[in-house]
Formats: C-alpha cells, sequence, structure tokens
C-alpha cells in the first residue's frame, strides 16, 4: 500500500531503512535530485570518510541537475516514482 505523503508527490518512505548494514535515511522531501542528492549521495559519501572521494562527490552533488535535465520526475501512482524523459 502507498504511503499517503508518497501519493502527494513527495519523495521518501515513512522509515529509515538499511542497504545491508548501511543505514539509509529516507526522510519526505517534495524534490527527487534533492533527495537523491542528500538522503542517497551525501549520506554515503559522508560514511566512506574518504576526503578525496568526498570532494568528487561533492563536484557530482552540485551538478546533478545537470545530469537529469529533460527528465521529469512524476509519482506514478505504483510502488515508486518515476522518471520520464520530456
Amino acid at each position: 500500500m502507498q504511503d499517503e505523503t508518497a501519493k502527494k508527490g513527495m519523495f521518501g518512505f515513512p522509515i529509515d531503512n538499511t542497504i545491508g548494514g548501511t543505514s539509509q535515511p529516507n526522510g519526505w522531501m517534495d524534490n527527487w535530485i534533492d533527495f537523491y542528492r542528500e538522503r542517497r549521495l551525501q549520506h554515503q559519501l559522508k560514511l566512506t570518510k574518504d576526503p578525496k572521494l568526498q570532494q568528487m562527490g561533492k563536484k557530482l552533488c552540485d551538478n546533478l541537475e545537470h545530469f537529469f535535465q529533460g527528465v521529469d520526475v512524476s509519482f506514478s501512482g505504483h510502488c515508486s516514482n518515476t522518471l520520464h524523459n520530456s
């Protein structure tokens, strides 16, 4: 059953979970790129404790919108949100 918050176009999940033994924050956000940047990429980069990798990851995160130009992220009504090419 889909969470009511997701039905309102938010991205996330009502509870945090894990990827194997690694924590995965899922707090709700209203923008998919921000969610992906903050809840996925930046979180994993922090866990590395590797300054060089974190610096490279920051460059990616700072330019993430560029990689999704022409992509519309919208709620599909299914188990996950969906990316659509414009």
